[in-house]
């Protein structure tokens, strides 16, 4: 990071007190970098910078500034940064001791910028020169070297220097930034193949942190910053890979499975060079004709990776306030979960691409029904018997394979599709026979009705679509003031709904020329000035102003709505006056014994009708509803005199019904016990 230096301000130091402001320069410098990466304007005036570093490392400025017999010395902010190359010093402003970070866009506010203590260089906004030439417009970083300051760009390797050394001269938070890139990029593909190449590994750094690779590279010396990051860390092992000339890299934290076998499709094999073309009007590949076009048989689910998302799944249905959810939404939970099991399920059932996981998931579990709602454009969800009102239950299609998966992952496999399989099927069937099962009844029985017919999408003419289009400039601009308005990002769907409301008719026919869902993305990425962020916390898109996240880098935070507490009613002595909550005491007091022994009766004959014994339960929502509806007047009584809590009371004095606490369930639950 920082050049070596004999002498500071031009005097010649002794070899002690050269060692002691080395390392008071590594220190301030580095906070220096962190202070100005965290900064929300992007640069930093340097009586505030100095301000700062004198707060973090007193005794640091102390040493450097005071090295000549107890003088100060000014401008030692300018010499210590100037030792950086990744700081730049603001120009074209009033103030030109302003400062910020090299990382290819020019902050708000400033129009270019010099390495610090070039004095008369060339400014890095102007053209063919610098690094960036205005807000938004990315360049390569060039050498500045014109600019005075030589080695700007890069650091010099020293000769015969290790790795080990040059690992240790990336900045902490660049090398964390970059550690954790690239064991997300492993993780992504740890379901394919146990390893990555270094080459492709690298171009996934540069696409998502252009700004940390470049800083990684500057520290490093250029060629060789990969190494010294990956080979300097025990969280990552590189692996020598038979047929391929480049060191590979995996994770040795757990990520990757143990035991794991890479698909014979992306496996190394041993061959030293690749097979030879196929040439015209020949076989490309030795398999056989009734092979072709036929998927590779996937190993089945383990039983106990499909139970935990089967499991987490309902958790997640029962706890939606809508009763269902979308099938995105279901698997993005699961997903945030479970990730290494979504990863080997999409592996498993899903095709090629792992689309359709979790339907085939859903199809071979009785726990779980699909849903079709005529307001949403895509499969839901929900927990099977609770489907709400207006939605059509799907019948799951019966799959051979999935049930002999169920019993036997081995026969799963026999029942693939291919050569034997069905004959594989049918064996298994004969020796596995399987249990009859009776029809269901009631609310768990399969719908009857007929699926929606699918509408057909009208197609868009010419003039139609030139219409279109010269409707778009009035929804960007309408976007743009309604991103400006808030402070920090919008989801995708307000901010439809806030167009919609603006401009109703522009909005309709611009999202039926677009096909309908995903209209608002599709419009919105054609302007450079809104951009597509990250909220942590939902799982929707939602979108900023290009100034408001630093041009797509900066990653939100959903916060938690604050929950409003009701105020109680005040008394005459200014007291809040809280309502009781009514105990079994109270039913004794204030309940006759014929009221009491008649809700005793009817919540042991619902709760027995239910089916709520030691192995099950029911809501007391829906306690209170059945008792209703078989003692009305009984319960209008009772709850007008007890209020809220009525149930509960009540109940704690019956020793056959218990009260339970269900994981998912925001209320009690009640059970009998003894049956």
């Amino acid at each position: 990071m920082m050049q070596s230096m004999q002498s500071f301000g031009g005097e010649a130091l002794p070899a002690a007190v050269e060692a002691s402001l080395s390392v008071a320069r590594l220190s301030l410098l580095q906070s220096a970098l962190e202070i100005l990466r965290t900064c929300p304007e992007g640069h930093m005036d340097g009586q505030q910078l100095s301000n700062k570093l004198r707060e973090m490392h007193p005794e640091h400025v102390h040493e450097v500034t005071t090295v000549n017999n107890g003088k100060s010395r000014k401008g030692w902010l300018r010499s210590l940064l100037a030792q950086e190359p990744l700081i730049l010093q603001a120009t074209g402003i009033r103030n030109d001791c302003c400062f910020f970070l090299n990382t290819g866009i020019l902050p708000p506010g400033i129009t270019g910028g010099v390495p610090v203590g070039a004095a008369g260089g060339a400014a890095v906004g102007t053209p063919g020169t610098g690094v960036v030439t205005g807000p938004g417009v990315r360049r390569p970083i060039s050498s500045v070297a014109s600019a005075g300051f030589p080695d700007a760009k890069r650091q010099k390797r020293a000769p015969g220097e290790d790795i080990t050394t040059l690992g240790a001269k990336i900045p902490q938070h660049t090398r964390m930034e970059l550690m954790n890139g690239a064991a997300e990029a492993l993780r992504q593909v740890a379901f394919q193949q146990d390893h990555l190449e270094g080459s492709k590994l690298a171009d996934m750094l540069k696409q998502q942190l252009p700004g940390s690779v470049t800083a990684a590279k500057a520290a490093v010396g250029g060629k060789g910053w990969l190494r010294a990051l990956l080979e300097t860390t025990a969280e990552f092992l590189r692996v020598e890979v038979p047929g391929k000339v480049e060191p590979c890299y995996r994770l040795v934290d757990g990520s990757i499975p143990p035991g794991y076998t890479a698909p014979a499709a992306m496996a190394p094999g041993p061959r030293t060079v690749p097979p030879p073309r196929a040439k015209f009007g020949q076989r490309p590949t030795s398999a056989t004709s009734f092979q072709k076009g036929q998927h590779q048989a996937h190993t089945p689910l383990p039983p106990a990776l499909r139970d935990m998302l089967v499991q987490s799944a309902v958790s997640v249905l029962s706890a939606s306030e809508k009763g269902y959810l979308e099938g995105a939404r279901l698997s993005d939970a699961l997903r945030s979960v479970h990730p290494e099991i979504v990863g080997q399920a999409k592996h498993t059932l899903g095709g090629k691409d792992g689309k359709g996981w979790l339907k085939k998931l859903v199809e071979q579990e009785t726990s779980i029904q699909q849903l079709q709602i005529d307001a949403v454009k895509e499969p839901c969800y929900c927990v099977a018997g609770q489907a709400p009102a207006g939605a059509t239950v799907v019948e799951a299609p019966f799959n051979a394979a999935a049930m002999a998966g169920m019993a036997d992952p081995y026969g799963a496999a026999l029942a693939q599709q291919g050569y034997g399989g069905m004959m594989g099927a049918q064996q298994w069937q004969q020796q596995t026979p399987m249990t009859p099962m009776l029809p269901l009844t009631g609310q768990h029985a399969p719908s009857t009705r007929a699926p929606r017919p699918r509408q057909a999408v009208p197609e868009v003419t010419p003039a139609e679509k030139a219409a279109v289009e010269s409707l778009l400039p009035t929804i960007i601009e309408a976007a743009c003031q309604i991103l400006a308005a808030v402070p920090e990002f919008m989801e995708g769907n307000k901010l439809s709904q806030a167009l919609k409301e603006q401009y109703p008719d522009v909005v309709e026919k611009t999202k039926a020329a677009m096909g309908g869902k995903g209209w608002l993305k599709k419009v919105l990425e054609k302007d450079p000035r809104i951009v597509l962020v990250k909220v942590h916390g939902l799982c929707e898109p939602c979108y900023s102003l290009y100034e408001k996240c630093g041009g797509g880098t900066v990653e939100f935070v959903r916060e938690p709505a604050v929950r409003r507490e009701r105020v109680p009613p005040a008394s005459a002595e200014g007291r809040p006056l809280r309502q009781p909550t009514p105990t079994g005491q109270d039913v004794m007091e204030k309940v006759s014994q014929e009221d009491s022994a008649e809700l005793f009766t009817s919540a042991v004959a619902i709760l027995e009708a239910s089916g709520a014994g030691m192995t099950g339960f029911l809501e007391g929502s829906k306690l209170a509803e059945k008792m209703k509806a078989m003692t009305p007047a009984v319960v209008d009584r009772v709850k007008t005199t007890l209020r809220k809590g009525w149930l509960k009371a009540v109940l704690e004095l019956e020793p056959r019904i218990q009260a339970v606490e269900v994981e998912g369930r925001n209320e009690p639950c009640y059970r009998l016990i003894g049956l």
